[in-house]
Order: C-alpha cells, then sequence, then structure tokens
C-alpha cells in the first residue's frame, strides 16, 4: 500500500484560500469582519467565566453550610449533655468549625428558656450552680403537673409542657465570607 497525499483543487470564486500542504480550506475573512471572532470570543468567554467563578461560589458557600450545621449538631448534643449551658454550646461548635475560621457567630438558645428551668427544676446531683431540668420518667412528671392543677400541663411561667422543655432548640447567625469580592452581598442570609 502506498501513501499519498490529499489534495483539494482551488474553486474559482469560492473565497477558500488553498495551498497544497493544507488538506481543508480556511475561509477568508471578508472586509469589514476583521476582528469579529474576538469579539464573538468575548462575549462567550466572559458569562462562561463569570458562571464558572459563580459555581464555585455556591459550592464554597454550601461547603461552609454543611460544616456549620455539622458544628451545631454536635454544639446541641453538647448542650443537651450539659443542661444547655452556653460555655459547653459555644466550645463545641468552635471545635467544629476551626477548618473554616468562622469568626463573629452568635448561638442564641430558643428554649428552654429560663423560665422552663424555673417551672421544671430538678436535683441531680450536685447541680447547685447549674439549674437542670428533669428529663426521666417525663410522662410520669407531665401527670404530676396536670394534677398540680397547670392546664394540659404547661407551666405556669414558661407556658411549655415537660416535653417541650427538654427539646434544645438552637438559632446560628454568622456572616459568610466569599471566595470572591462582591459575592458575599449575593449569599442568602
Amino acid at each position: 500500500m502506498t501513501s499519498s497525499s490529499l489534495r483539494f483543487p482551488a474553486r474559482q470564486g469560492s473565497g477558500y484560500a488553498h495551498t497544497s500542504n493544507t488538506p481543508y480550506p480556511f475561509k477568508k475573512p471578508r472586509p469589514g469582519q476583521r476582528g469579529s471572532g474576538m469579539v464573538e470570543f468575548s462575549l462567550i468567554v466572559l458569562p462562561l467565566i463569570l458562571s464558572s467563578v459563580g459555581a464555585i461560589e455556591l459550592t464554597h458557600w454550601f461547603y461552609v453550610r454543611q460544616a456549620v450545621s455539622s458544628a451545631l449538631v454536635t454544639a446541641a448534643k453538647a448542650g443537651s449533655t450539659h443542661h444547655a449551658h452556653p460555655s459547653s454550646i459555644a466550645r463545641a461548635f468552635t471545635q467544629g468549625v476551626t477548618s473554616l475560621q468562622a469568626q463573629n457567630w452568635h448561638i442564641q438558645i430558643r428554649s428552654p428558656s429560663a423560665a422552663v428551668f424555673h417551672d421544671f427544676p430538678a436535683n441531680i446531683g450536685n447541680t447547685k450552680h447549674h439549674p437542670t431540668i428533669g428529663n426521666s420518667y417525663q410522662r410520669e412528671q407531665h401527670q404530676q403537673a396536670l394534677e398540680k392543677g397547670w392546664v394540659e400541663g404547661a407551666g405556669p411561667q414558661s407556658g411549655e409542657t415537660i416535653f417541650q422543655a427538654n427539646t434544645l432548640a438552637l438559632r446560628l447567625s454568622y456572616p459568610y465570607n466569599a471566595l470572591v469580592p462582591g459575592f458575599s452581598a449575593l449569599a442568602p442570609g
């Protein structure tokens, strides 16, 4: 088998430039269209770059959100085992977000409130300095509250039942630090 080179004859008036060494002819630009390729390229590349940067920023936002949520779950576990003590919650959250270098965050303990600790006090071990809520035998505690005449077992100061009193609810506020300047204004609250 022998090899042969490909040759395409140039057509007259077709606008194709052709040399014998190039198998594929290229079209000559028409007069007045010089630089149009550059404009078309920039029209495509700029939105592509912006969408790529936006996708990276969105991925970073989801990562931070997931890491902060995981740290908040850890903080809630620490709070539930230390009678919702704010320092144990803050310490656990800080340990959970060390990789993010999160600053200016604020955790609000929404439940249980101070009134709940007054309505449902528990004397468990050495808890003089830290108020506690009994979480054992909640059904029996609820029955005792009903026998005291509390409406639907809700405490007179807090208005919550023993079941609601044993629910830890936290709210976290933190600023999002974007990778790209200007994108933090677009990040959802």
